[in-house]
């Protein structure tokens, strides 16, 4: 089922007026409580440029599934 969707952008100054931090948060008609997005990686940049599919409200939908970046020191399992 596609729902309507919301998007908010929360802009922060406390503290840094030049340089203010910006937070996105979501929310989809069917309960309203917003959540934060998550934080995107390098690998996502080149993908999210190329999808050209209608954003259909449904936040688990998962366009394709990449891995997590390597921390520095971690090993390969």
């Amino acid at each position: 089922m596609n729902k309507d969707y919301y998007i908010i952008l929360a802009i922060s100054y406390s503290n840094k007026y030049e340089f203010p931090e910006k937070s996105f948060y979501y929310a989809s008609s069917s309960d309203f409580t917003f959540k934060k997005f998550p934080v995107l990686n390098d690998q996502h940049k080149d993908l999210y440029d190329g999808i050209k599919t209608i954003i259909t409200g449904d936040a688990n939908k998962i366009h394709k599934k990449v891995e997590p970046e390597k921390q520095e020191g971690e090993e390969e399992g």
